[in-house]
């Protein structure tokens, strides 16, 4: 006699059952008042069939027939009653519940993804618009910088140019002079007083005379050096002496 592989399983509510495991089985068969089969559908039937018929030992002995027989005739009973088909309409609607639920969830989680998405491009707008406004931002900046540069390079060209002028040359021509003058003058006041002194005391300070006189000498020298470059320049003053001092650097 060659038997079924014993070890071979079928899945049955849940659970893998061997041809080791008939117990509960026939013990729910030989008693028709066992609560075994509540809640069975059409597809637990089936798949006990298939254990059942997987178990037959070859050929079939009287406990295989009578499994397969007595598994047969309760289904038929249950069936009926009404019971399989109410069972089977449970399974159903607990099934359709579940895919309901996943798609609700789905469709939950692509809300939240597709808001997510949406406040992501928010984001990303927003960062856009501030960079764009920190480029403008940063273009008027480097404008208003050349611009700025360029006035200053205009003015300083221009005043560079007043400087080599024949007005500016003038200017300091008569300023100098001026100067000069100012200078003679108050070294000839020195030595007129040094004479008063020196006929008052019948002494002299020959330092204070030398210097003094370096003095004079030197801003002499001045009025006819600056003398020369107001002429070259321009002027039309009869002498040094009839300069005066103009008002304000005429390249400023």
């Amino acid at each position: 006699m060659q038997l079924s592989t014993a070890d071979a399983s079928t899945l049955l509510r849940g659970e893998n059952r061997t041809c080791h495991d008939f117990a509960d089985l026939d013990y729910a068969l030989d008693h028709p008042n066992s609560a075994y089969f509540k809640g069975w559908t059409t597809m637990d039937f089936d798949a006990a069939q298939d254990w059942v018929d997987s178990c037959f030992a070859s050929p079939p002995t009287k406990g295989d027939r009578d499994r397969q027989s007595l598994l047969a005739q309760r289904r038929v009973s249950l069936a009926n009653r009404g019971e399989i088909q109410q069972n089977d309409k449970k399974m159903k609607e607990f099934r359709d519940a579940e895919i309901q639920a996943q798609q609700d969830r789905d469709a939950e989680l692509k809300a939240e993804e597709s808001a997510r998405r949406v406040e992501e491009a928010k984001e990303d707008a927003r960062r856009r618009a501030e960079a764009a406004k920190d480029l403008a931002r940063a273009n008027a900046e480097e404008v208003q910088r050349r611009a700025r540069e360029t006035d200053r390079r205009i003015k300083e060209q221009a005043h560079n140019e007043c400087l080599r002028s024949d007005r500016y040359r003038r200017h300091e021509a008569e300023t100098r002079i001026i100067d000069a003058l100012n200078r003679e003058s108050d070294a000839q006041k020195a030595l007129d007083r040094e004479r008063r002194v020196e006929e008052a005391s019948g002494t002299t300070s020959l330092s204070t005379k030398h210097s003094a006189g370096e003095s004079l000498v030197s801003a002499q020298d001045d009025v006819t050096k600056w003398w020369t470059v107001y002429l070259q320049h321009g002027g039309d003053a009869k002498n040094p002496q009839a300069l005066s001092r103009s008002i304000g650097d005429p390249c400023n």
